[in-house]
This record gives C-alpha cells, structure tokens and sequence, in this order.
C-alpha cells in the first residue's frame, strides 16, 4: 500500500468514526453525565482505533457543532449553534449570487408564520419583553445598536411562535440580512419607521390578532425593501453624479 493510500484509509476511518459517533449522539446512546463523552482511549478501545483517529473524529464532530472541548474536562455534547446553519446559507448565497430581494421574500414568509404563530400563543410577559426591546430600539445611540435592538425583537417574536424550527430559520435569516439593514438605516425615517411598525406588531400581537399581525409584518418588510431599494438609488445617482 502506498503513501496516498494509507492517507485515504487514514481520513476514511476518522471520518467513519466522527460519523458513528454523531448517530450516536443524535440517537440519544451517549448519555454521560452532564453529556459527558467516553474517553478518547475508551472510545479507541471500543472501535478498535488508535487514539489519534478518536482525536481527530473528536475535532471534526466539534467543526459540525456537535461536541465542545473543555480542557482538563473532556468532551461535551452540544447543540449545533445557529451560526452553523447561518455560516452554510451564507456561502450558499455567495457562490449562487443569490440577491437581496430574495432574501426578502423568504423572510416575509418565515416571519408571517412566526408572527401569526406567535399571536395565538404568546404571553403577557413576552409582550413586556417586546416592548422593553423596542424601547430599547427607539432609544439607540447608533446604528449598531439600533440594529442589534432589531434583531432582537423578531427573533424574540418567533422564539414567541412556539415552534423551534421556525425560530432557527429566522434567527438565521436575520442575522444574514444585517448587511442589508445597516444600507436600509440609511433611508430617510427609517428608524422612526421601524420603531413605530414594531409598536403596530406589538398591539396586535397583544390583541392575539394573527391576521393583523400577519398584514402589519407583511406591510413592515415591504417597507424594508422600499427603503433598501431608494438607498441604492441614491447611492448609484451620486456615483453617476461624480
């Protein structure tokens, strides 16, 4: 056997191995304490590699967001963090050259449902919380942070909806579409805008209206578009200007 086939043999069996360990984990068979895995000599001994192969299976498990590694402590099971799945729409995105307006349309459609969703169940204390964000929001002290604030009210909103897939997709939609929001903050009113859609979603989600609250996002992320269209007219005029 040469060289470039021992190195095959070598990726294939760590990656068979990072592979049995995620079914594994997912399947709810590795119950440790406090989600604690086996060794890496234990694990070695039981599929009958050498440690290194369990080390570097560990490391590719930890790339997929399964386990985390804790020095002195050992490994971890873990819930893949919302980035992963932001982190593969993102280069998705860039490699299809997939546009904003897009984007846009899919976010209305995840956000319509979170918001009717949301309506029929959510409680008083997710209304206070909503409106301490907006509150927040109306009072940043610059872009960032009124972004940021932004954010935060729609994930919390379908966080709100009850349903946890829903709530991943828009959480990572969002966080996808806050280069777009830093071009829309640059419409003329679009803070004032944003602050006061939020206070119309608000109200209706109080008044457990899912129709309304389904119009009103509609209506807040067609806003949106508009505003993140006229930027970009004016920024081209200027352009051509010069």
């Amino acid at each position: 056997m040469d060289d470039f086939e021992m190195k095959i043999n070598k990726v294939n069996l760590y990656e068979m191995v990072a592979d049995k360990l995620e079914n594994m984990i997912l399947n709810g068979e590795i119950t440790g304490t406090d989600g604690k895995l086996p060794s890496e000599q234990s694990l070695a001994v039981s599929f009958g590699v050498s440690r290194p192969v369990v080390r570097e299976a560990f490391m590719l498990l930890k790339a997929r967001g399964l386990i985390v590694q804790k020095n002195g402590e050992g490994s971890f099971v873990c819930a893949p963090p919302v980035e992963n799945l932001t982190q593969t729409i993102s280069r998705m995105m860039q490699s299809r050259n997939i546009q904003p307006r897009d984007i846009f349309a899919v976010r209305k459609t995840l956000e319509e449902m979170a918001f009717t969703f949301a309506a029929a169940r959510i409680t008083d204390r997710e209304i206070c919380e909503l409106r301490g964000i907006n509150d927040t929001l109306r009072r940043a002290p610059d872009t960032e942070s009124y972004i940021e604030s932004d954010v935060r009210f729609h994930v919390a909103v379908a966080e709100a909806s009850g349903n946890e897939l829903l709530s991943i997709f828009v959480n990572s939609l969002t966080s996808l579409l806050i280069p777009i929001f830093r071009v829309t903050q640059n419409a003329s009113g679009a803070d004032i805008s944003g602050y006061e859609y939020h206070e119309r979603l608000i109200s209706s989600l109080a008044a457990h209206d899912s129709k309304r609250a389904g119009e009103c996002i509609r209506e807040h992320i067609a806003r949106s578009m508009c505003n993140y269209d006229s930027t970009l007219e004016k920024t081209a005029e200027n352009g051509t200007e010069e």
